[in-house]
C-alpha cells in the first residue's frame, strides 16, 4: 500500500510513528508518498487510484473533498486529536506582550464571535476555552 501525506510536517511524524509501531508489532508494512504541496494533491491522488491513501488533518481533507467536489473518498479513521500553537520568539517578545496578544485572541474569540465566521466554511465549531484549558497549555494570559 502506497499512503501520502503532506510533508514534512506533524502529520508526516505521526504516520512514520504508525508505520514504525505496524513494523513492530510484525504487520505488514506501507509505503509512505511525501507530498511537498499543500493544494489538495492527496485527495486527487486518492480519487485518480495513484495512492491507496492520503493521511491528512480530517477538517482539511474534508475542505479538500468538498472542494475538488470528490465522492469516491471515504475518511478512515481518527489517529488523534492535535491542539494548534502560535509560537512566539522569547527573545524578541516579553511574557508581558505575549499575554497582551493572547487576552485580545481571546477578546475576538469569546466575545465577538469572529472566529465562528471564519471557521464556517469548514464545518468546524470553535471550542469553548476554559480557565482550565488555559492553565493545561500553559497559555500566558496575565
Amino acid at each position: 500500500m502506497q499512503i501520502a501525506v503532506f510533508g514534512p510536517s506533524n502529520a508526516s511524524f505521526q504516520l512514520v510513528k504508525i508505520q514504525q509501531q505496524m513494523i513492530k508489532d510484525g504487520l505488514r508494512e506501507f509505503d509512505i508518498v511525501l507530498l511537498t504541496d499543500a493544494n489538495g494533491t492527496g485527495v486527487k491522488m486518492i480519487e485518480n487510484n495513484r495512492i491507496d491513501g492520503y493521511f491528512a488533518n480530517t477538517l482539511q481533507a474534508r475542505a479538500r473533498l468538498k472542494q475538488f467536489n470528490l465522492h469516491h473518498v471515504n475518511l478512515a479513521f481518527l489517529q488523534s486529536e492535535s491542539p494548534y500553537f502560535i509560537g512566539f520568539n522569547k527573545i524578541q517578545l516579553s511574557p508581558e506582550q505575549i499575554a497582551l496578544f493572547n487576552k485580545a485572541l481571546l477578546d475576538l474569540y469569546q466575545e465577538h464571535d469572529q472566529f465562528k465566521d471564519i471557521l464556517k466554511p469548514y464545518n468546524i465549531d470553535p471550542i469553548l476555552i476554559t480557565p482550565e484549558i488555559l492553565s493545561h497549555f500553559n497559555i500566558i494570559t496575565d
